[in-house]
């Protein structure tokens, strides 16, 4: 019987977005001798997480939402490192493929590449995302605003400056939704059809689309609003009519 060993390292200052880390602990996760693996920011809800799933120490204690957590369980020191060389081959060859890509480099030169685009999707740490939102909404632009820890606060002002402009913001911590055929964020590709969806649960819009697909049934368009309340008069609610 194994017994296992852990590690835990912080990355100060290294953002990454959460598909991508994603996809690097799935992988991570399948190796040989690992028995669970954790490559994630440290956002409050992150380091409950990774405590909850036996990850403890000060490191992950005092990281700030900025900073990379990957934390790791194997069965011994060997596959413990060739695990995080691996994690740190998936980023940097994540980061190589990114730099190497021709890409604006802030939200205005984007617009003038792309002068006909009508959404921005916006997955930056919670701090920067109402200033780059609001840009968006300044620039034209619908918001998908996949980013989380965004106050009650910026939330409300980024709500009423998109009603006052007739335009919709997603989110923030948005994971799914479905316009006119493309997925943003997680998402299935389903068929296109008559059905329109409304919700605050990315797994529950993927798991109501797929099964009308698989009914014969399409969706027109699945809208996430993020994981707040809404109330009558939501923005978010009487943008939806538009679609």
């Amino acid at each position: 019987m194994y017994s296992y060993l852990f590690k835990i390292i912080v990355e100060k200052g290294n953002y990454r977005d959460s598909v991508t880390l994603m996809k690097v602990s799935n992988e991570v996760s399948k190796l040989k001798g690992v028995s669970q693996a954790a490559v994630l920011m440290a956002t409050p809800l992150n380091k409950r997480f990774i405590t909850d799933a036996g990850f403890e120490g000060s490191e992950v204690e005092k990281a700030g939402p900025d900073d990379l957590i990957i934390a790791i369980e194997a069965a011994s020191g060997e596959v413990l490192q060739s695990s995080v060389s691996r994690v740190e081959e998936m980023l940097s060859s994540r980061a190589s493929m990114e730099a190497e890509e021709i890409r604006p480099r802030t939200l205005a030169s984007a617009v003038k590449v792309m002068p006909d685009a009508n959404l921005a999707l916006i997955s930056i740490p919670g701090r920067f995302a109402k200033r780059e939102a609001m840009n968006a909404l300044e620039s034209g632009l619908d918001v998908f605003l996949f980013s989380s820890n965004v106050s009650r606060e910026d939330e409300v002002e980024l709500k009423e400056a998109a009603k006052a402009r007739n335009f919709l913001v997603m989110g923030p911590d948005c994971g799914t939704s479905i316009i006119n055929g493309v997925v943003l964020g997680f998402g299935n590709l389903v068929r296109r059809g008559s059905v329109g969806i409304v919700s605050a649960s990315g797994t529950g819009i993927q798991q109501v689309s797929t099964l009308l697909d698989g009914e014969g049934l399409g969706i027109s368009h699945a809208i996430g609003t993020g994981g707040n309340d809404l109330f009558p008069s939501h923005p978010v609610r009487r943008r939806a009519r538009r679609f």
